[in-house]
Parts: C-alpha cells; structure tokens; sequence
C-alpha cells in the first residue's frame, strides 16, 4: 500500500487531508507541523511520497524541508499553498517538485496529482538506475560504441576509441584521419560493402571482423556489430553498433591453431612410426615364422610326406601367405611328395607325376631355377586365372635350390597388402633355401639310415659267411694232416690260402663294427628292430688247439 506523510501545520488542514487520502486507498505516515519534524518521520517512516505545506511553523519552510527530504532521501513532494504567485512557484520549482496542489483542495485533483507524481517518480527512478548502469558500462566498457548518420558520418564515438585506434574522439569525429583510412586495405572491401548494406537495407544487422591500422602501425583485430535503426514506417533513421578488440583472441587462436598443427603433426608423425614399427614387427615375425617353418617341423616330422604337411600348417597359421605349394622331386625329376593350403588358382595332380604335369609357370621358375613373379609368364598358361584382372593378390614361384640338384618347387600367394618388391623375393628365397637345407637334411638321415641297414646286413653276412667256411675248413686242415704224403701238403696250401683270405673279411668285418658302433653313438642312428640277436662274430684260431703238425698257422 502506497504511505504518504502529511507535512500541514494547520490541524483541521491535516485532519481533512488524512480523511481524504485514506479513503482513496492510501495508508497515512504520519503528520508533520513543521519542517524538521517532516524530515524526522520521513527519514524514519520512508513514506512514497510527501505532501508538503510551502509555509510551516518552525523555523525551517516546506520549500528546505522538501530540499532535504528530496536530496537526502529521494522521495517526491508536492507542495500545497494557498498561494500562486510567480516567485513562489519559481522558489518550487528549484527543488523539483512533482506537483503543486492550491489550497482550497479539489479531491479529484489531488489524487491524478498523486497518482501522476508517484508514476513520474518511478520512471525517474528507473531512468537514473538506467543511467548509472550505462554510465558503469562505458566506463568499463573495453570496446567503441558509436552512432552514424545515413552518411556515415559520425555522430559518437564511446568507450575505448583512443585505446583502439590510438586516435581521440574528437580527431575521428573531425575526420583526421578520416575512419575509412584506418582500414586495413586487405579489409576495405569488406568494411565498405557492410556499410553501403547498412545504408540501404532497412533494419539491417550483422558481425564482422576486419583489421584496422593502430597510430603506432600494429595491426588490429576488430569485431563489429551493426545495427540499421529504423522509424515505424520503416525508414533508416541512423547507423548504430560497437566495435571490440579482439587481437589478443585471435592471436590466441592463431597461436592454438599453431599448436593443434604441431599436435596433429606429431600425432601423424607418432601414427606414421607407430605403423612403421608395427608393420616392421610384423614382417619380421612374418619373416621369422616363415623362416623357421622347416626347422620346426623337422623336429617332429618322420617323412618327406609329413614334413611338408607341418611346414604348410605352420605356414597358414601364421597368415605370412594367403595360399602355398610345395613339392619335392626324386632323383629322376617326379614330383614325390606334396602340400598345399589355400586358393592357388593352379591345378596340380596327385603325386607321383611328371614335372611336365605343373603349372607352365611352376614349370618355368623351375626349369630357369629363378624366382619369378606370378603373371610375368602368363602367355604360357591360356587358362591360369592370374591373367584375371579381378584378382588382387600377386605369387612367388621359384625352385628348392641345392649344391647338387633341384629338391623341388613352392609356390606362395602374397597378403592383398604386399607387394612382390625386392625385401619380398629375398624372403621367398630365404625360405625356399630353409626348406631345401631342412629336405636335404631329412634325405640324408634317410640314406644314413640305409647304410647303416647295409652293413647291418653285411656283418650278418659275413658272421654267417665264417661259420660256413672255418669250421669246416678245420675240419679239412686235421684229416690231412694225418698223412704226409704231397697231396696232403697241397690241401694244407690251399687251406691257408683261404684262411688269408677269411682273415681279410674279418678285418672287414671289425671295421663294419666300428663305423655302426659310431653311427649309434654319435649319430643315433639304429636300423629298424627285426628280433634277431646279433651274431658274436667270427671265431678266430679255430686251428690254435689242434695237435697237428700245422697248429702254428692261425685259422
């Protein structure tokens, strides 16, 4: 509820006045009957409004004590008197009063007067909290507001002008230098073309950026906004906006998108080595699996047949190729023994077959003993799907090299992401080369093996051989030296021929001993069990006891 002090020093005055306000629906503050007794309940009341007696008791008049409570307390007065006369009114009008209200009392006066005084106050209010907020704007305001006539002439410049430009108001608004000059020339089209937009279109807004040139010769980031203010009919009335400084943020932004490059630099370069060494690893994995596929089957292999299955399994779980073919030649050129995984697009038959039976280009590789690359030959074969331009994968053929003659031949498909470079046949040939050492190694055991069987079977011979010719040569040797006739004689000669001759094949058979002896020790090398027991060996001297003539010879 609106309060107002009454300030009468008439009592039937203020009693009249108190009746009349409270039956319009204001509240009552106080009375007052004197100048300072009206500033008192006023400063102790706060009342919305103060209806004020121009002549009070006292020593203070309504006019000071209204300049007080005006000054001090910021609440509005209207004056009553009984009188109108022009220095009396001059005297109020000094204090700025909201009203004047002449004694007799119109009620319906008093209160448009009231309700015109307390809107009035309101509004004032208002517009000096206005005032000061825009006046605590620009003065902490970092950027330019300004005003342009439709001719872009300037009408203000507020705020940050000199810091900016590092020219005064007062110079830009004369025109030295003229604004349009400040301009950066890279900028001028742009800046022009905005303001003709700004001249032309009704209501028209927009932000930009541009440069201008400091006094000083830096250069300076701007951030415009522009506004084309207009009447009711529309009509362009002035140019408005402000302008900021916005250097340091770009140069902020100049320096963080520096950063980011570096950053995005560094990431890719990082990407690009962390690639590099997991293609690295990964090709030297590769490389090691691939390499070492034979010797690790030869561990476990107990044939040629086997072995090259292990090789193929081991070579396929490890995704070095995407299909592969080995095969082994005997001593007269037939493929022996095979194996294969994956899609080769080439057809070969079972073993054993002619070499004439491959693939032309398997044959080629093979018949050069070179490494080729799998197309380089494809006039050959008029059904070999490499001529197919669908296919992405590219192949290595080339021949299992020895010092003595070819083992064979395989034949790898590459991964879609590796190409048949230099780095790619070395490691063909590397593995190829493996392969042979691993094959040839394996066939040597083999024939090893044989011999030891041979002279297996010769020791047995050859035991068996010395029962059959001493003990009956023993035999021989005492019935004739019963007589000493010259035909005896001549038996015993004979004998002992054949004795020299027994004796060699038991030195031969010692040295046999000797050399299976070594091969089970050092080699590990045994013949196959067949359950026979072994033969003691030869019986030596079989002669030695005999009482005859001739025991001296040694049988």
């Amino acid at each position: 509820m609106t309060t107002i002090l009454i300030t009468e020093d008439e009592q039937v005055v203020a009693e009249d006045l108190r009746i009349t306000l409270e039956g319009f629906g204001y509240a009552v503050a106080g009375v007052a009957a004197t100048g300072e007794a009206a500033i008192q309940v006023a400063e102790a009341a706060r009342p919305d409004l103060v209806l004020m007696d121009i002549y009070l008791a006292g020593e203070m008049t309504g006019i000071e004590a209204a300049e007080v409570i005006r000054s001090r307390l910021d609440i509005p007065v209207i004056f009553l008197t009984a009188y109108s006369d022009s220095e009396i009114i001059e005297e109020v009008r000094k204090t700025g009063p909201y009203g004047y209200l002449l004694k007799p009392f119109n009620e319906q006066e008093m209160y448009i007067t009231i309700e015109v005084a307390l809107f009035r106050h309101s509004m004032d209010r208002a517009l000096r909290e206005s005032e000061q907020r825009y006046r605590l704007f620009v003065e902490h305001f970092q950027g330019v507001a300004f005003r342009l006539s439709m001719d872009l002439e300037p009408v203000f410049y507020h705020g940050a002008l000199s810091l900016i430009t590092g020219y005064t108001e007062a110079e830009i608004k004369a025109g030295k230098p003229p604004w349009d000059t400040l301009v950066h020339p890279d900028d001028r089209g742009l800046y022009e073309g905005e303001m003709q937009k700004a001249r032309t279109v009704p209501g028209y807004t927009n932000e930009f950026q541009f440069r201008i040139i400091h006094q000083q010769g830096a250069i300076r980031w701007i951030q415009a906004f522009i506004q084309n203010v207009v009447d009711a009919r529309n009509t362009p009335l002035f140019i408005q906006g402000s302008l900021y400084d916005i250097t340091s943020k770009v140069e902020a932004e100049e320096r963080l998108r520096a950063l980011n490059e570096q950053l995005d630099d560094l990431v890719k370069k990082r990407t690009m080595d962390l690639e590099t060494s997991n293609r690295e690893l990964y090709l030297k994995n590769r490389a090691l699996q691939v390499t070492t596929a034979g010797t690790r089957a030869l561990v476990v292999a107990g044939g040629e047949d086997e072995l090259l299955a292990i090789i193929t399994r081991i070579v396929a779980s490890s995704g070095a190729y995407r299909a592969l073919w080995i095969g082994t030649l005997d001593e007269h050129g037939t493929v022996r023994s095979q194996a294969a995984f994956g899609d080769t697009s080439c057809s070969f038959p079972e073993p054993p077959y002619a070499l004439d039976a491959l693939p032309p280009c398997v044959q080629e590789a093979l018949k050069k003993e070179v490494v080729t690359v799998m197309g380089e030959c494809k006039d050959d074969c008029e059904h070999c799907t490499w001529n197919c331009m669908g296919r992405e994968e590219q192949g290595l053929v080339g021949p299992l090299p020895s010092t003595t003659r070819m083992l064979g031949g395989i034949f790898a498909v590459l991964p879609p992401h590796l190409v048949p470079d230099a780095p790619e046949i070395t490691l063909f040939r590397q593995m190829a080369q493996e392969l042979s050492f691993v094959i040839g190694y394996l066939r040597a055991g083999d024939r090893e093996k044989m011999a030891f069987e041979h002279i297996t079977r010769i020791l047995e011979q050859l035991a068996t051989l010395n029962d059959q010719i001493r003990n009956p040569l023993q035999g021989i040797v005492g019935y004739a030296s019963l007589d000493e006739d010259p035909r005896s004689k001549k038996i015993i000669d004979l004998s002992l021929q054949i004795n020299e001759i027994v004796e060699k094949l038991d030195k031969g058979y010692l040295e046999s001993k000797k050399v299976r002896s070594y091969l089970e020790r050092h080699e590990r090398i045994s013949p196959a069990p067949t359950g026979k027991k072994e033969h003691a060996g030869p019986r030596r001297n079989a002669a030695r006891a005999s009482p005859y003539r001739y025991q001296e010879h040694r049988w």
